[in-house]
């Protein structure tokens, strides 16, 4: 990758970055369940919290059903729970409800909606920001809500900073080579092992020691780069099909932490844990193809900036990742 395209990347990824405060963490989108009991409904609200404050969201149907506090509240590590019980309740009454979802508009949070009508329809749609209000009849869409999760893989990766920033240092290291396809592959083969294997309940990793150790494979990545950029060798940069491997079965457990903050559909759970896979992946090709773009498009630029200039992006993430890990590896002993 030419002197130019890095140092842009730097400079785009700066701004990125302090756009974002929170990017020391995943950023977890919240779920409001709804299912259809025969004569009641019971609404489920997930509430992502970062630290000991929870995300301000609040989710309102157009029936004032959630007007008063939930009858049930539980808080835990990284959500809050809040469960309510509407009886009596029919399928019409449900049909005829809108959702939306106060400050949805202030955050950069996504919220999953699943809806459990009970007659073995089922439907699953993500709010982004912006959207409107959700109106909850069944429609044209039943029978398609696991695509929701494909949605979900896309925006989890493309909002998750950190594990960009491997892919970058991924792409720093390799180049736009054949050797990147194989390094791209390795690392999808192997989170794709351990999210399958944690979703299916195999493995229950301790997810704050994952996030410490995700920040911390940035960091060695990052390090590679600067060795291979000082025309050192080592096993990573000879093959580094081997670490991207490796850490990839990291980044799945994180990946498997992030899908198990909204769970997977009942009776649909291989079809929905193949979508969020997939969605994974596509988010990762949109961003090593945005990446392609620049480095093509700065090109022209090369010759015109410093030698040290290739040296700043490695340094930006490594020293980015050591922030991360310092802060996780606090909240792990505490």
């Amino acid at each position: 990758m030419n002197r130019a395209a890095v140092a842009y990347l730097s400079i785009l990824f700066a701004i990125f970055i302090s756009a974002c405060p929170a990017v020391a963490h995943e950023i977890r989108p919240a779920l409001l369940d709804i299912r259809h009991i025969p004569g009641s409904c019971l609404i489920i609200w997930r509430q992502p919290t970062i630290g000991e404050f929870a995300v301000p969201l609040k989710p309102r149907l157009s029936g004032g059903w959630l007007a008063q506090p939930a009858q049930e509240n539980m808080l835990a590590a990284t959500h809050h729970v809040g469960t309510w019980k509407r009886q009596p309740c029919s399928l019409a009454d449900l049909e005829r409800q809108q959702l939306s979802i106060d400050g949805l508009n202030n955050t950069i949070t996504d919220v999953l909606v699943r809806v459990d009508y009970g007659d073995g329809h089922r439907r699953s749609e993500i709010l982004h920001p912006r959207d409107p209000p959700l109106n909850l009849a069944r429609g044209d869409r039943i029978g398609h809500g696991v695509l929701a999760y494909f949605r979900l893989g896309i925006a989890h990766i493309l909002e998750g900073v950190d594990h960009l920033c491997f892919v970058l240092a991924l792409i720093l290291l390799v180049g736009f080579r054949a050797r990147l396809a194989m390094a791209v592959t390795g690392f999808t083969l192997a989170h794709s092992l351990t999210l399958g294997a944690t979703a299916f309940g195999l493995i229950a990793p301790w997810s704050a020691l994952i996030e410490a150790l995700v920040a911390l494979s940035i960091a060695f990545v990052a390090a590679e780069v600067l060795r291979a950029r000082d025309g050192q060798s080592s096993l990573t940069i000879r093959w580094p099909v081997i670490a991207a491997a490796t850490f990839g079965l990291l980044h799945g457990f994180a990946f498997a932490s992030a899908l198990a903050e909204v769970g997977l559909p009942r009776d649909e759970t291989l079809l929905a844990l193949l979508l969020f896979n997939l969605g994974v992946e596509a988010g990762q090709l949109l961003f090593i193809a945005l990446i392609f773009v620049i480095a093509r498009a700065m090109r022209p630029l090369a010759d015109h900036l410093p030698a040290a200039a290739i040296r700043v992006p490695p340094y930006a993430i490594g020293a980015l990742a050591a922030f991360w890990f310092v802060d996780r590896a606090v909240s792990l002993l505490a």
